[in-house]
């Protein structure tokens, strides 16, 4: 059976993919499953140079299934304790976002990468939306 580069491409993701998994697993790294993965994906594409791809519908697929293992464990009870919570957590929002957009525009400066991108990899949870976006 003759293999594609994009099929043969994307096993070869698949199994970087896994073998990350199975390290971080192996060193009792937190989150393993999800971290493991995506540093052996980051290593062998920047550093490696090679050719590593994954189907968009596939990957909607992941991301619609993440969504709502975290959506399950919104219960009652926990959305009484955020509107509890509310004002000290936008307070803290606010804080959280200030400072990440000044450090980015110090790191921005120093490494000359562009501030939006900067900033997007350094507020919490704008790198899991840099992974999604696709290449230009």
């Amino acid at each position: 059976m003759k293999l594609t580069v994009s099929t043969s491409s994307f096993i070869f993701a698949f199994l970087v993919a896994l073998s990350g998994g199975l390290v971080f697993s192996f060193l009792s790294i937190p989150v393993p499953w999800l971290l493991g993965p995506m540093s052996a994906i980051l290593i062998a594409d920047r550093f490696k140079g090679l050719t590593l791809s994954w189907p968009r519908a596939l990957r909607d697929t992941a991301l619609i299934l993440i969504g709502y293992s975290i959506g399950l464990s919104f219960t009652r009870s926990s959305v009484e304790n955020i509107i509890e919570n509310l004002p000290a957590m936008l307070i803290l929002t606010m804080i959280l976002v200030a400072s990440a957009a000044l450090m980015s525009k110090v790191i921005s400066k120093l490494s000359g990468v562009d501030y939006p991108t900067v900033l997007t990899g350094s507020i919490p949870g704008g790198l899991s939306q840099m992974i999604i976006l696709p290449k230009k």
